[in-house]
């Protein structure tokens, strides 16, 4: 008899029904040593008869298991109770298979200690426990990261659970409101309480409801006990705040769209038409539907095809808005339309997935620009062409009156002064007009430069003096400093002293002329001693009421003197003369260093 029969013999179990077992068996002594084995065993490990007898029961296990083996049986014995031990079970192909092993200490009739083991396959379980963990990590993540709200109430509305990020939007943290009633907590809300009676009631409840300005969609679904009755009520509640944001802002979008006077436009890379906003039927005669397809381009005029191309190609390539483009696109009656359009590169937008095109029909503007450059062509030619007819008939009309007054008594004198007065006023008043007309053409800001202001008054004096003879003239010394102006300046003192002359009514108009040098600016005033200007109507005559030139009080000239000074960055007033009369004060900056 072999040492392993002998060990059989004094084990006085029953072999035949150990070997039935589907679950592996073994016994083993406290050292570890291999007493008795059943065939599930030998088959899960795939060693034979002779690689057990000579095995101890933790060689049937992985290296990293071993000694948590060898614990388990130590314990067993040491607690002369049941304990149990997960182990990977080595088998011969090299492969190893989860098992759980019930390790429990036996004493023979002989009083030998001895452990028995019996294990069970736990591959499934574990593969089980291991898709609930994930299940569970994946719950955990969602509950962090998902804007959402899970929580369970029993029958009488106590919270039992609420957690999930959504509790954010409603400033609580999770399990809060653990134990606390929903009626309570959301008192002053009659919408979520209507929900919860009727879930507790056995109803499935789905609405929206709103709190702290935030929006969520809530399911409430009822559970029931064995007997049908609701034992608690568990809900999900979802953030859908910022989706009800954006469909407020769709709504918004697309309300926009059906009454926007201009057309609207989505249009592939390709230039496929994709959609078309209602406004293109009031405007260029085609429903909705009838572009949608076909090429943006075989609308547009041949002469500006190739332009619109070259200028959606760069649209495509850029992101963001572009430049507007004026072109000719066909009617639906067969006429051109011009419209303005600017595109928008969304193709990268997975809602929009395509170039928005912004439409308006200028048509009638382009129209009304031509014919208005026209009549501006027009009237600077007729401004020319009178202008210059005017000055040479008043100075023909100067010249016969100066031969007229060698034939005439005195009082006749009198009389050709006050018609020469009068041809000179019209010849002024074509300068002021042609100042006038050339700040009118002007199309953009105007180039200043630095002007030296002394230089300027004594031009404008010396052919003021002999135009109005007659007039005394003031003229103290004039700063020799430099503004930021340009070759208007003469126009603007020229006409105020033009001004303190014409409407003056006194025998001998007296007129002063000084001005003197501030830190940052020019300071130049022109006085009278005419009939003075009522402060009602100092910005009147300026043209700087509601009527303009319009208004009765308006002249011409003082317009034209505000607008130059205006364009110089200065300023121009009207002050009451002492005893009589007014004074005309301009101001302007001073020139730079870099405009010297």
């Amino acid at each position: 008899m072999t040492d392993a029969d002998a060990r059989s013999a004094e084990f006085s179990l029953f072999p035949a029904a150990l070997d039935a077992l589907d679950d592996a068996f073994c016994v083993c002594t406290p050292a570890g040593d291999l007493v008795y084995w059943n065939d599930a065993l030998a088959a899960v490990s795939g060693f034979d008869e002779a690689k057990l007898e000579s095995s101890s029961a933790t060689d049937l296990f992985g290296e990293r298991d071993r000694t948590r083996v060898a614990d388990a049986i130590s314990t067993a014995l040491e607690a002369d109770d049941r304990t149990t031990v997960e182990a990977d079970l080595r088998t011969e192909g090299g492969d190893y298979v989860p098992y759980e092993f019930s390790v429990v200490p036996l004493t023979t009739e002989e009083g030998t200690r001895l452990v028995a083991g019996v294990g069970r396959d736990v591959t499934e379980r574990q593969e089980y426990e291991a898709q609930l963990r994930q299940q569970r990590d994946r719950l955990s993540v969602m509950l962090e990261n998902a804007p959402l709200v899970l929580f369970a109430l029993d029958t009488d509305g106590v919270f039992t659970c609420s957690q999930g990020r959504g509790l954010d939007e409603l400033r609580l943290t999770a399990d809060e409101v653990v134990g606390e009633s929903i009626f309570d907590v959301y008192g002053d809300s009659p919408a979520i309480l209507e929900n919860v009676t009727r879930a507790l009631d056995g109803a499935r409840v789905r609405d929206e409801v709103t709190v702290n300005d935030a929006t969520f969609d809530t399911l409430y679904r009822p559970v029931f006990d064995e007997s049908g009755a609701v034992e608690r009520v568990i809900g999900v509640a979802v953030d859908i705040t910022e989706r009800k944001e954006r469909e407020r802002e769709l709504e918004r979008y697309e309300a926009f769209i059906e009454n926007s006077q201009d057309i609207v436009t989505l249009v592939a890379a390709d230039g496929t038409v994709l959609y078309e906003s209602p406004a293109i039927e009031r405007v260029l005669g085609y429903s909705p539907d009838d572009l949608v397809g076909d090429s943006i381009f075989e609308y547009v005029h041949p002469e500006d095809r190739q332009r619109a191309i070259e200028r959606f190609s760069a649209d495509v390539e850029s992101g963001g808005p572009t430049r507007s483009i004026e072109l000719r696109f066909k009617h639906a009656s067969g006429s051109w339309r011009c419209l303005e359009s600017v595109g928008t590169n969304l193709l990268d937008d997975p809602v929009i997935g395509g170039i928005v095109v912004t439409s308006r029909d200028i048509t009638e503007r382009k129209s009304y620009e031509k014919e208005l450059e026209m009549r501006n062509e027009q009237l600077l030619v007729l401004n020319r062409i009178v202008r210059h007819d005017i000055r040479n008939d008043m100075s023909v009309s100067l010249g016969w009156s100066e031969m007229l007054k060698e034939h005439l008594d005195e009082e006749g004198h009198e009389i050709v002064d006050r018609i020469r007065k009068h041809d000179q006023h019209v010849i002024d008043l074509t300068k002021t007009v042609r100042d006038f007309v050339e700040t009118l053409e002007e199309d953009a800001e105007p180039t200043l430069e630095a002007v030296n202001v002394e230089r300027v008054v004594e031009q404008v004096l010396e052919s003021w003096t002999t135009a109005y003879v007659d007039a005394e003239l003031d003229a103290a010394e004039i700063p020799e400093a430099e503004v930021r102006a340009n070759e208007l300046l003469t126009s603007v003192f020229r006409n105020l002293l033009n001004n303190a002359v014409q409407h003056n009514d006194k025998e001998t108009a007296r007129v002063s002329i000084d001005g003197d040098v501030r830190s940052e600016t020019v300071v130049v005033r022109v006085a009278d001693n005419g009939p003075g200007i009522p402060d009602g109507q100092k910005d009147a005559v300026f043209g700087r009421t509601e009527a303009g030139l319009d208004d009765p009080a308006a002249g011409v000239g003082l317009y034209l003197v505000d607008t130059l000074v205006s364009q110089y960055d200065g300023s121009v007033s009207l002050k009451d003369n002492e005893p009589e009369g007014t004074v005309a004060v301009v101001e302007l900056p001073r020139a730079t260093s870099s405009e010297d």
